[in-house]
Order: C-alpha cells, then sequence, then structure tokens
C-alpha cells in the first residue's frame, strides 16, 4: 500500500473485490459442502484434502479466468504492464487460497485447532517475508504484483503445512449433494461478494481512484475484525452443527454472536482512536471515521456469515439467498443515496444497515425453526 500510485491501489482493491467473488466458485460449490457432508455424517473427521482439490480443480480455472475480466474496469487508468502483472498475480491468488481456507476449516473440523492457528501464522510469515524480499530488491517494476503474489506465496505454503497435519486426522470420503443444491450455497456469499465488488466501482465510477483508494486503506485497518470473525466461525461453527437438537447448540450459538459483536466493537473503537499510527504504518491517511464504519461494517458481516452454515444445516439454503439478495439490494440502493451526501464513506454506511439485517432476518428463521439462538 505504501509504494503503490493512487491508480494500481485502485485495481488493487478491485482485483481483491473480484477475488472476493471468484473464490467462493470453488468454497461453495465443492469446498464447504464437502466439509458439511463429513460433518453432519457423525464422529470427528475431515474430508480427504486431494480428493477435494481434483473435485475442484475444473472450478479453479473458471474462477481464474473470471478473476482477469474483473479488473478490467481499471485497465485505462494503470497501463497494460501494470495491468497484467497484478491481474496475474490475482488469479494465482485465487487458485491456492479456496484451499488453504479449506485445509484450515479441516483442522478446526477435526479439533487441531491449534494447528490451525500455526497454519494462520505460516501464512502471515511467509506474506511479510515474500513482500519484504521484493521491497528490498528494489523491484519497482513488479511492485504492482506484490501484495496478492505474497498472499498466494502465503496460502500456498500454509496450505501444504496444513495438509501435513491433516495426515494425522480421521479422512474420509464424501458424496456431494446435487449441484443444484450447492449453487444455492454458492448464492448468499456470492451475492454478498458481488455487491461489494459492484459498490466498488459505483465509488470509482462517481468519485475517482482517489476514493476507492481512500476505501481500501480504510479497509486495511479494518480488516482484522473479518479475520477475528472468520476464526471465531471456524472454531465454534463445526462443533454447533454436530450439537444440533441440544441446549449446546443454543448456547454455542450465542457465545459466538457474542465474540464477534464484541470484537468487533471493541476493535471499531480501538481503530478511531489510532488512525494516526495506522496511517504512519501503511503510508497512506487514514481517515478515522471511514476506518472506524468499515470495522463496524465488518462486524456486522462477520455476525451475518456466522449463521450461513447454520441456516445450510437447517435446509434454508434457499430462504438464505432470497434474505440476502433482498438485503444487498438495500445495500446497495443506501450507497448509491447516500453517495452525494457523504462521499465514500456510503459504502460502509451501506455495508452496516444490510448485513445488520440479513443478521436479523437469519436468527429469526433459525428460531422460527427451533426456538433456539442469540438475543
Amino acid at each position: 500500500m505504501r509504494f503503490l500510485h493512487p491508480n494500481e491501489l485502485a485495481l488493487y482493491s478491485l482485483l481483491f473485490a473480484g477475488a472476493l467473488i471468484t473464490m467462493l466458485l470453488p468454497q461453495q460449490l465443492i469446498m464447504l459442502p464437502a466439509r458439511l457432508a463429513v460433518n453432519m455424517s457423525g464422529g470427528v473427521a475431515a474430508p480427504k484434502p486431494f480428493l477435494v482439490l481434483r473435485s475442484a480443480a475444473w472450478v479453479i480455472v473458471v474462477a481464474g479466468v473470471i478473476t482477469l475480466v474483473l479488473g478490467v474496469p481499471q485497465l485505462p487508468n494503470v497501463g497494460w504492464n501494470s495491468w497484467v502483472t497484478m491481474s496475474l498475480s490475482a488469479v494465482a491468488l485465487v487458485c491456492v487460497s479456496p484451499f488453504q481456507d479449506h485445509v484450515r476449516a479441516s483442522l478446526h473440523l477435526v479439533n487441531f485447532h491449534g494447528s490451525a492457528a500455526v497454519c494462520s501464522g505460516v501464512n502471515l510469515l511467509i506474506c511479510v517475508l515474500s513482500v519484504g524480499a521484493v521491497l528490498s530488491s528494489h523491484a519497482e517494476s513488479i511492485d504492482g504484483a506484490v501484495p496478492l503474489a505474497a498472499l498466494a506465496a502465503g496460502n500456498l505454503i500454509s496450505a501444504a503445512f496444513g495438509v501435513g497435519q491433516l495426515r494425522r486426522a480421521e479422512l474420509r470420503t464424501f458424496r456431494l449433494p446435487r449441484v443444484t443444491q450447492r449453487v444455492w450455497y454458492l448464492g448468499s456469499d456470492g451475492v454478498i461478494q458481488l455487491t461489494w465488488y459492484v459498490a466498488t466501482v459505483l465509488v470509482l465510477t462517481s468519485l475517482g481512484s482517489g476514493a476507492v483508494a481512500h476505501l481500501e486503506a480504510a479497509r486495511v485497518a479494518a480488516s482484522p475484525v473479518f479475520v477475528v470473525a472468520s476464526a471465531f466461525g471456524t472454531f465454534l461453527v463445526p462443533a454447533a452443527i454436530r450439537a444440533r437438537g441440544t441446549r449446546r447448540y443454543k448456547r454455542l450459538r450465542t457465545v459466538l454472536a457474542w465474540a464477534i459483536g464484541g470484537a468487533g466493537i471493541l476493535y471499531s473503537a480501538a481503530t478511531f482512536f489510532a488512525s494516526s499510527a495506522l496511517s504512519s504504518l501503511t503510508g497512506r491517511t487514514i481517515s478515522a471515521g471511514l476506518a472506524s464504519a468499515r470495522a463496524l461494517a465488518f462486524t456486522a458481516e462477520g455476525l451475518s456469515n456466522s449463521i450461513s452454515s447454520f441456516m445450510y444445516a437447517d435446509g434454508k439454503a434457499v430462504r438464505w439467498v432470497i434474505q440476502t439478495a433482498c438485503c444487498c439490494i438495500l445495500s446497495l440502493t443506501a450507497t448509491w443515496l447516500l453517495m452525494p451526501l457523504i462521499g465514500e464513506a456510503a459504502l460502509p454506511a451501506g455495508q452496516l444497515g444490510g448485513m445488520a439485517l440479513r443478521f436479523a432476518l437469519g436468527n429469526f428463521s433459525l428460531r422460527q425453526a427451533r426456538g433456539s439462538g442469540p438475543s
């Protein structure tokens, strides 16, 4: 972030948002259904990792091709060379990150929580070392490729470590649900990430690359909230699904909601008061209000994402997609209406409102079926 031109940072933001969309293809069509199938079959086990990878190979190829297309809107502003290097690094990330996420989630599935934490640590370490090595070489021609390529390298090596750890666990084959059912798994998260991509393009076309660069700086400052929410989810959700129909199910869901909400609110407050330090660290001016708003929006999204697996396990995938689509339409509409009034802050404002509503609707649906859930 410190070394990228604002136009390149805007492209990075666009590619990152696009990668989050395309990575959902292998994650939701193959990897999540495989974990759910094994988790709901009884006992503590994980799907065979290389069987999952073979099943997802064709989907990963399709995801990589789509990623290239999603960076096209910023091509006129950065030039061909920068676009190619950054886009190819985004494709590399899309090819390896879904499998790393799956391996880490599988480690939590078999209660290897320490190994999952080390897996994340390896990812972070390799990313930092990769960025440091490239920047210290002063190879300015590839600066634009550094962030996404470093993430790809970290994901690849940490995935290899995680697969090695899974060899100690019980690994099972699996039977995937029908494609029509798995498409609904894709629908919910796909609609969300597509909404954020469209919102980013809307800001880019209405307010310019500078506004997108400000949003990206605030996103980086606020992103630990989303990481923590995902970590709580991967740790608690498998145990909660195995406890469906018991009092422990309600207790675990309540703990999950309070953990994500509490951590998000605390971090949002900390971000507001630490914006100067974060600006010095990133080399970009980070607005205290914008970073805090993005942290609150990520908290709401993390809360709503945490109940996705419960909706799928209860056979409510179709309802969940419809609810999510309605919330995202409202979120995008709010972003568009608020942009003339509050500028780029309209994006986190719309995200916060839409995802808070999604969380409320999801909890209502789960309570309707079981009479349990976080208050």
